[in-house]
């Protein structure tokens, strides 16, 4: 595991305050926005797969003693801190999510991304879709998504559970069949003015009715 960069500053700009995500991923959260302040990530036209466990390659050889990169606009420098303990763990990182939210470790009351448009990808993941909080509003259109999580008690590498953390309680959304989170850790209202707003996205299982109300004209085109 390489140097990671910093969270203080979006690592792609297009304006003063965006970043773009766009391209062929497969991460355990290949669009982290936990921590960033901004106005808007896009995160758009990109083949995402999530076939396997998170961690399943992990090395901790390589990954402790790593610095994060301090990114600032023109320029920036290697942090004099180093990853250790948990935070160079395998065993820390094994959720898995598509879309990563939330609030910056060192200052949960840090601003964040006002909105995070996700559309137009191609998603295969045994991982949700969303998941942390708090964060952006999710405004989600044109996405095909097929879920290949196995729930709780299936294979390992498709193995799927919620957080268990007291303030995610109730915020997992399951498909319909139980088998595939779509989100977890996930407010329904994203605690702020704006709302989310999804629509028009395929999905290969139909999602559970808590999520009638937020996903909407949705096309499901069974397995």
């Amino acid at each position: 595991m390489g140097q990671k960069p910093s969270r203080t500053a979006p690592c792609f700009l297009v304006a003063s305050a965006d970043a773009v995500w766009a391209g062929s991923v497969a991460d355990r959260a290949p669009a982290a926005a936990d921590g960033v302040s901004g106005n808007d990530l896009l995160v758009f036209a990109n083949l995402f797969t999530l076939e396997e466990a998170p961690g399943s390659r992990c090395s901790e050889g390589g990954w402790v003693g790593s610095r994060k990169f301090l990114a600032r606009r023109g320029t920036g420098a290697w942090s004099t801190e180093r990853a250790e303990s948990d935070d160079a763990s395998c065993g820390t990182h094994l959720m898995g999510t598509v879309i990563k939210r939330g609030g910056g470790d060192r200052d949960p009351s840090a601003p964040l991304f006002t909105f995070l448009p996700f559309f137009n990808n191609s998603v295969r993941t045994r991982s949700p879709l969303f998941r942390g909080f708090p964060g952006p509003a999710i405004i989600s259109h044109n996405n095909a998504v097929d879920f290949i999580g196995c729930g709780t008690e299936g294979a390992g590498f498709c193995r799927q559970y919620p957080i268990a953390e007291p303030a995610c309680a109730g915020q997992d959304f399951w498909t319909l069949d139980h088998q595939a989170l779509y989100a977890d850790c996930f407010a329904l209202t994203a605690g702020r003015a704006a709302p989310h707003r999804i629509s028009f996205n395929a999905y290969n299982r139909e999602l559970g009715p808590r999520l009638a109300s937020v996903d909407q004209n949705r096309i499901v085109s069974h397995q």
